[in-house]
């Protein structure tokens, strides 16, 4: 248990709240992080399971999509995570995103959202693209994109069947300013 919650300002994340709890003695429902769909292997789940974010910047989970029930195994746990391979869908949850980001930051201070360069429909797209449309919409201000070219591609399903063999071969990092 971290001490340093004691004396933290500001909202805590749920998994830091269970643990605060934990340290009275309050019973709490029991909770693994995942910070990589890798990391799934390793965890000895009891199905069905409930997937949530979990942060501190993001108190209202349901707004965005930030909560999925009822997951009956790891393959659909995977398929959970992995989100969708449907640019629309994709695009609304960005946006919801970028609202609940507008939400919480305060005037005038930073925010960053990494994506990459994904296969669809046959055709290259990178997704900071529709990060920066989506940004002005959202109440931000574009600063700067860092563009990281990565020599060994990142594995992605995201958009397209075929993707799976390709990955990503970029990272590219939006820095937004609230306005």
């Amino acid at each position: 248990m971290n001490k340093e919650l004691f004396n933290r300002k500001g909202p805590l994340a749920e998994n830091e709240v269970k643990d605060l709890l934990k340290l009275y003695r309050v019973k709490t429902t029991k909770y693994k992080l995942v910070n990589k769909l890798e990391d799934l292997e390793k965890l000895n789940l009891k199905f069905p399971v409930a997937l949530k974010v979990c942060s501190n910047k993001i108190l209202h989970k349901t707004d965005i999509g930030g909560v999925k029930l009822g997951i009956k195994d790891l393959d659909e746990l995977r398929k959970v995570l992995v989100q969708t391979n449907d640019l629309d869908e994709y695009t609304k949850f960005i946006d919801k995103s970028m609202k609940e980001m507008n939400r919480v930051l305060r005037k005038n201070k930073y925010c960053v959202i990494e994506v990459g360069d994904v296969a669809h429909k046959s055709q290259k797209l990178n997704l900071d693209e529709l990060i920066v449309e989506l940004s002005e919409k959202n109440n931000f201000k574009v600063k700067e994109i860092l563009i990281n070219y990565i020599s060994s591609p990142k594995i992605s399903k995201a958009f397209s069947e075929g993707a799976k063999q390709k990955g990503t071969k970029t990272n590219r990092c939006v820095i937004m300013k609230k306005k």
